[in-house]
């Protein structure tokens, strides 16, 4: 229903059935959510239909879809998608309009994903639910994410790596190991985080989003 927590969310049935599924059970309170997808083109330096940046892509569209389905208000932002995307709205139109954008889209140039989550943070005076979706680890966006956590909102990261498809070899930036290490040190500072390692892994890396929310309601 609207306004129910997302930590109550579950995901792995929402995965299956395109259809947000809450517990029922649980406490609610209003949320938004906010959806900072990384098309910075230095984060992506891979092709292929299973690489990191349509895994990432996909992943977006994927919780749009969900989210606007369960009557949440969302937004979305991501370099050289379109300015209208970030004020926060509900209902159909916005999901198509989302839709249209994100099979449009394609890495840009511009400022950094993590100077851009920074920025988008300082222009937000509001946060609920923040979800980052980015292939890379860049070393500054742990201290960003840590920070806007800080300031109240539920923040998830998930590294959408992908199948590493195409000719272009893979900088350090996203290697496994580093992905991981940050993963792990993001976890250590309250940041939910998940590793999307494919198209075909989205509906169980919703479900490892699951677990992790309990996790945190349990501790």
């Amino acid at each position: 229903d609207l306004g129910d927590d997302l930590r109550h969310v579950h995901w792995k049935v929402s995965a299956h059935t395109g259809e947000l599924v809450v517990k029922q059970y649980r406490q609610r309170r209003g949320a938004e959510v906010t959806i900072w997808l990384d098309l910075w083109e230095a984060n992506h330096v891979v092709g292929g239909t299973d690489s990191p940046t349509e895994t990432a892509i996909s992943l977006a569209a994927t919780l749009i879809a969900l989210f606007v389905r369960g009557e949440y208000q969302v937004s979305l932002a991501g370099h050289g998608l379109p300015a209208d995307l970030q004020l926060p709205s509900r209902g159909e139109a916005y999901l198509d309009r989302a839709m249209v954008a994100l099979a449009q889209a394609t890495p840009q140039a511009g400022p950094s994903f993590c100077d851009f989550c920074i920025d988008q943070a300082r222009r937000t005076p509001r946060l609920g639910s923040v979800f980052c979706i980015t292939p890379a680890a860049e070393a500054d966006l742990e201290d960003a994410l840590t920070s806007i956590g800080s300031r109240g909102a539920h923040v998830t990261v998930l590294f959408a790596d992908g199948s590493g498809a195409g000719p272009d070899p893979r900088p350090e930036r996203l290697s496994p190991e580093g992905i991981a290490a940050m993963a792990d040190r993001l976890r250590a500072r309250n940041v939910r985080t998940v590793e999307v390692g494919s198209l075909q892994s989205i509906p169980a890396a919703l479900g490892e989003l699951a677990s992790e929310a309990v996790r945190e309601i349990v501790a």
